[in-house]
């Protein structure tokens, strides 16, 4: 497969997004961290977009086209139109009416929408994960295809109409020094995760009517528990 490797400038210069009460913790970690380089330009590195095989096509997590905020390794700002492509794992930008891929080793977070995206090792070499709630440790979710039979016909078996792609997401928790793994949350593993803070955290569940395996609630605790930590944590650490 050819690829085409160059190098884009994006000219920074863009006003600050302000944050408001109602922004997602999350969010408001990420636009901390990009005021940080806020002014500079920004070499990126990227190339044209893999082509997936005739009849899977690509899966987008999101719907159209969205803002795009991108944090390079040394903290420098840009923005642009953006899309995550679950088929092939690479986040697409749409630049000057072009649609390049984004490489995962030049970037430490990208903001599409209200949502975070963050380079990391996968099964596969590296790719992205969606940060959840960022501190030690993190909370990633991690999306996938897979190929399923749909309708099942007599000597047809093989043809791709009898096939569908079937997009799969699955909570990940990473630790410090650590690589991504396989997360189920449940109320003991959680609580052995949140160590000498465990009682607060339970308290702030019960209080809050909070339960322990739907991901709403489980980011909810992981956010709590990370400014129970008094760190200030940012994408990429």
């Amino acid at each position: 497969m050819r690829q085409c490797w160059f190098c884009i400038l994006f000219l920074a210069g863009f006003s600050v997004i302000s944050q408001g009460q109602s922004e997602d913790l999350r969010v408001q970690n990420f636009l901390y961290d990009t005021r940080m380089g806020f002014g500079f330009a920004l070499p990126t590195a990227v190339s044209g977009p893999r082509q997936a095989p005739e009849g899977s096509g690509f899966y987008f997590v999101q719907d159209e086209w969205v803002n795009a905020i991108v944090l390079s390794a040394d903290l420098k700002r840009a923005e642009a139109e953006g899309r995550y492509d679950i088929r092939w794992d690479q986040i697409l930008l749409r630049v000057d009416g072009k649609v390049v891929a984004l490489m995962p080793a030049m970037v430490r977070a990208v903001g599409l929408g209200e949502s975070v995206y963050v380079p990391g090792i996968t099964s596969e070499g590296s790719g992205w994960y969606e940060l959840l709630s960022d501190g030690r440790p993190r909370l990633l979710k991690r999306y996938r295809l897979e190929k399923r039979i749909k309708d099942i016909q007599p000597g047809k078996l093989n043809q791709e109409d009898n096939f569908k792609w079937v997009s799969i997401d699955e909570l990940m928790v990473q630790l410090s020094g650590s690589a991504p793994e396989a997360f189920r949350p449940n109320k003991k593993r959680m609580l052995e995760l949140f160590g000498q803070n465990a009682s607060d955290v339970e308290h702030f569940a019960d209080q809050n009517g909070l339960g322990w395996k739907k991901e709403e609630d489980v980011i909810r605790l992981f956010d709590f528990f990370h400014q129970l930590q008094k760190v200030e944590p940012r994408p990429g650490e």
